[in-house]
């Protein structure tokens, strides 16, 4: 340590941390450099200093190129970086919808099921009929996508509801018909036999000319809804007869409205 002057020891001051060299910092440097070189370099050619002015002029020269170059490189890395990170905040945000959109299908598909709905769409103008998996369960069939012909469709329908069924279609697509909705019942045979009914549903869109593009929709099994009404059906029909035997009559009164309703035999009675 050196002396204080007092007989003691001066501590010595702590070295002053080195300035870090940052890439912006040296461009600066560089350019600076450069540009004291361009504007002292015509005082020495007019003192005399041609030589030196022959061979520093190229390197102020170089020195302004590579600092532009190192100033590009720099912001050429930047927008790397920015670009990384956007497309990684992209890549992201993808991955989160695509995870949210499966969720969302795979419940779609579990209510489908349950309801025994399955979806359909129809390229009315090459005839080709993408059938979701719900669909072609609701036939009856293996439940898996399928691109069918609308004769497989006829080839299903219960032979007494052929006719009808396809003229409704038919005329539902018609260009000329103008129809935007499309909406029927009909019976099926399904592969191993058994007979079901469907209530279809669709939407229609057309052109500006009118000319039917495609239809979106859905079939429902509403097989065990129709075998409850027959049921009912039947059960009303041996009311009336025990009715009619045994000489009775039913009615009933709104008790808010005060409006009653009496069957043909309270009538007679």
């Amino acid at each position: 340590m050196p002396d204080d002057g007092a007989g003691g020891l001066k501590p010595a001051s702590p070295a002053s941390p080195a300035l870090p060299l940052s890439p912006a910092l040296g461009v600066a440097l560089i350019f600076a450099l450069a540009m004291v070189l361009v504007a002292v370099l015509p005082h020495w050619a007019a003192e005399g200093g041609a030589a030196w002015y022959g061979v520093a002029t190229p390197v102020a020269s170089l020195g302004i190129l590579i600092a532009a170059l190192l100033f590009m490189r720099r912001q050429h890395d930047k927008a790397l970086a920015e670009a990384a990170r956007r497309l990684a905040e992209l890549g992201s945000r993808i991955a989160t919808g695509a995870a949210a959109l499966a969720a969302s299908e795979a419940r779609l598909r579990r209510a489908q099921r349950i309801g025994r709905v399955g979806g359909f769409e129809i390229d009315l103008r090459s005839g080709l009929n993408h059938r979701s998996g719900e669909y072609m369960s609701v036939q009856g069939l293996p439940g898996e996508e399928r691109i069918e012909r609308h004769q497989d469709w006829v080839d299903r329908l219960h032979p007494e509801d052929r006719d009808e069924a396809e003229r409704i279609f038919r005329e539902a697509v018609s260009d000329h018909s103008g129809a935007t909705d499309y909406a029927q019942e009909y019976r099926i045979i399904a592969p191993d036999g058994e007979i079901r009914w469907i209530a279809a549903r669709g939407e229609i869109a057309r052109d500006a000319a009118g000319r039917a593009l495609f239809m979106v929709g859905a079939h429902v099994d509403i097989t065990e809804l129709k075998q409850a009404e027959a049921e009912r059906r039947v059960s009303e029909e041996r009311l009336r007869l025990a009715q009619e035997a045994a000489g009775l009559g039913i009615w009933e009164r709104d008790l808010l409205t005060g409006e009653a309703v009496w069957s043909p035999e309270q009538y007679q009675l």
